[in-house]
């Protein structure tokens, strides 16, 4: 064989196995192939029975579930979708706040209304799997102090005591917690981020609360779930009791060092050390030029992954300004012209996420756009219509605006990604502008949590100055007196509020115009960029973000801290929950599964040997212990690789598995339905059902079959993934033109 290229061979490894061809043996007759569902991302939302997740997306204006798929009231067409396509295994949740709506109090229609979903499964020939706590809970349990009050396991374990005894012996598995792993990133904000990704989110939390928080949070976790286990077996014997936890596919001699990372832990405080190392940014030298930029910057996912924003400050919609007498009246008018558009504007990438397109001509600045529009060299101009409007006051009678159907956005002040504390204390100073009282007291008086912590706050003191950077040229917010030279406008008095927070005196601001391409260097210190990769990788690689700390603590490999002695072993099977992995060390591929983590599925890294490599994990973890695949699943395409090839590839690698002699029972595919993909807005990138729901535009909510339903019902009548050449699902690729 001829030598290859470096590259050309790590794009060959890289590139996801698909199981065409011959293969191993079928799987046997009684595996357990199945769907899943939840109660949160898939019932609709009744406000007598709001959850901790709903008030949650709510306050950080997250796209609220609305109606949802409405399993609450469609489960049996649902079932009879699972039941035709061959599933012998139904996975719904149980909502807790339906549940119990008041402490103490548990509704005996809601548990009616439970068993009838087993029964009916069970009626389809299908083993009904009941997950307890699917990422919320009542609003009481939060108000009595949440999942790490002291209280949390036995309230929990009284919680599914209720449910067991409700829904009957029926059940073939009881999971306790889903992605445990997921849940202590509620309390535990890793470095970065903008948010928490989970609730509850303790606004303001200091690294060591957050850490501390997290602790206590995953000590009652193992407890709760032992309860919860021998509150169930109690109530049925033989009952099997497990969890879910989320997994990524690492390497192999990467999980072995994440693994001794965590058995090295031997105390509280070894501990503490080891998390808030993944909390803490960088000193201040390697901030950049401006300590906090303005400019009209628009808060998009691309950029929150770059800099920190503060809470939004003004709206925006993109527009097109165009000549009075031009007879464009919508985005449908201007197809095919020639539109000029500011290179680093985020108008044209809003367009393109609601399918609009125009021929558009870059230019470095908005002055320069409208030029080009006033010599005729393009029709038009896209922007944010408040970016626009003063061209428009400006000269009377020339311009208009031609507004898109594009939902609105926010501008929101941006810092550094080391600078956490200087972006509470701008979110403060843009509550203090508008009236709001602001939570906290100011920035001057905080505690320095280690010797990171503090870092932009005190050099900014050292300095005696705020640098503040503004966007060059006409803008709404920001405009300079071209005789004085005077600041004036909303972002000048945030900035003025800010220097008076942080200083004691509001004239003690320098402003700097800039080019908007250059917003975000400004910002980044080109030091601090190799060092955000260390950041990062420590991140996704603490104990807490480290997606393996659960069945480390099932093995006894967790301190007692964190695992009580117990607690080790309890469990009937191993639950896995699988999507996304590296069969490498690679930058590219670390930062795409880094992303993954935070819910950007589009880039994130498929790799569907590492679920293969993960039961082999598990069956020598737990020699003899049942596995269940309880979540596998892709949205239209991640990675290049489209819904129907992820789910051959993944479930030919279990066929592998089987095959290779590892008690691997089932595997559920996440989902049968779309679903509200926790407060994301609705779309291809979301969306992981095997039948597709318009769930903002259908008001009949039909079921759609996609191909990936399709394929998935051949793998489940010929019980394999690898149909054989030129026949099975090939066959009817090629009849779709795929």
């Amino acid at each position: 064989m001829p030598d290859e290229s470096v590259s050309s061979r790590l794009s060959r490894l890289l590139k996801p196995r698909l199981p065409f061809g011959r293969g191993p043996a079928p799987f046997p007759p009684d595996f357990l192939f199945g769907v899943g569902t939840s109660d949160h991302q898939c019932e609709a939302y009744e406000p007598r029975w709001e959850d901790v997740r709903d008030r949650w997306e709510r306050e950080r204006g997250r796209t609220p579930r609305g109606r949802a798929a409405d399993f609450w009231t469609r489960h049996g067409e649902d079932i009879e979708l699972a039941r035709v396509l061959g599933c012998r295994a139904f996975r719904f949740s149980v909502a807790w706040a339906r549940v119990e709506p008041e402490p103490g109090r548990f509704d005996p229609d809601v548990l009616r209304h439970y068993r009838g979903i087993v029964r009916r499964i069970g009626a389809a020939g299908m083993v009904p799997v009941v997950t307890l706590h699917h990422f919320t809970w009542p609003l009481h349990v939060e108000a009595r102090g949440g999942m790490i009050s002291a209280g949390f396991p036995a309230w929990f374990a009284e919680y599914a005591d209720r449910v067991a005894e409700a829904l009957g012996p029926e059940v073939g598995y009881w999971i306790t917690f889903n992605e445990p792993t997921f849940l202590p990133l509620g309390y535990f904000k890793p470095w970065g981020m903008r948010d928490y990704l989970l609730p509850p989110g303790v606004e303001g939390a200091s690294s060591g609360e957050q850490v501390r928080g997290a602790e206590a949070l995953m000590r009652n976790l193992f407890l709760a779930h032992r309860e919860a286990r021998l509150r169930i077996r109690a109530r049925h014997r033989g009952a099997r009791v497990g969890a879910n936890p989320f997994v990524l596919g690492l390497p192999a001699g990467l999980q072995r060092w994440l693994d001794l990372r965590v058995r090295a832990v031997r105390s509280p405080e070894a501990w503490r050390r080891l998390e808030r190392s993944t909390l803490e940014g960088y000193p201040d030298l390697l901030t950049g030029v401006v300590d906090v930029m303005f400019g009209a910057f628009t808060r998009t996912p691309e950029r929150e992954k770059q800099v920190l924003f503060s809470i939004g400050y003004a709206s925006c919609r993109p527009a097109v300004i165009v000549a009075l007498d031009d007879p464009a009246r919508d985005l449908a008018d201007l197809a095919g012209a020639r539109i000029a558009a500011v290179r680093a504007s985020s108008a044209p990438a809003a367009l393109a996420r609601c399918g609009g397109h125009l021929e558009l001509r870059w230019t470095r600045s908005l002055d320069v756009a409208l030029r080009d529009l006033e010599r005729g060299r393009v029709r038009g101009v896209l922007s944010d219509d408040r970016l626009l409007e003063p061209f428009l006051d400006r000269a009377p009678g020339r311009w208009r605006l031609v507004p898109l159907d594009v939902p609105p956005q926010e501008y929101g002040a941006a810092v550094a990604l080391n600078r956490e504390a200087l972006r509470r204390e701008t979110d403060a100073a843009i509550r203090e502008v508008r009236g709001e009282p602001a939570p906290g007291a100011p920035g001057r008086g905080r505690r320095r949590d280690a010797w990171l912590s503090a870092d932009a706050l005190a050099a900014v003191r050292r300095r005696g100055v705020l640098v503040v950077g503004l966007r060059r040229g006409d803008s709404p917010f920001a405009r300079r007196d071209p005789e004085t030279g005077a600041w004036s406008g909303l972002e000048v008095d945030i900035a003025r509020a800010l220097a008076r927070r942080l200083l004691g005196d509001a004239s003690r601001v320098r402003f700097l115009a800039f080019d908007p391409m250059w917003r975000m260097s400004v910002l980044r210190s080109l030091w601090l960029r190799p060092l955000e990769f260390l950041q990062r990788l420590l991140t996704l690689f603490s104990t807490v973000a480290n997606t393996d700390w659960w069945y480390l603590g099932m093995a006894g490999q967790l301190p007692a801290f964190l695992c009580p002695p117990e607690c080790v072993g309890e469990m009937d099977f191993v639950g896995v929950d699988y999507y996304w992995g590296i069969p490498e060390l690679r930058w590219d591929r670390m930062r795409a599964l880094y992303d993954s983590v935070r819910a950007d599925y589009e880039r994130a890294p498929v790799h569907p040997r590492g679920l293969r490599r993960l039961l082999s994990r598990y069956a020598r973890m737990f020699p003899g212990v049942e596995i269940l695949v309880v979540e596998n699943g892709c949205i239209e395409k991640a990675d290049g690789v489209d819904r129907v090839r992820y789910l051959r590839a993944h479930a030919g690698e279990v066929q592998r598995a089987v095959a290779a002699g590892i008690p691997v029972r089932g595997y559920l595919y996440w989902s049968l339905t779309s679903n509200r993909e926790w407060g994301r807005p609705f779309g291809p990138d979301s969306d992981f059902g095997l039948f597709h729901v318009d769930l903002d535009r259908d008001p009949e909510l039909r079921r759609v079959p996609t191909p990936a339903a399709e394929a998935y019902r051949e793998i489940l009548r010929t019980r394999t993934a690898f149909p054989a050449p030129g026949g099975g699902v090939r066959d009817w690729m090629r009849r779709m033109g795929r």
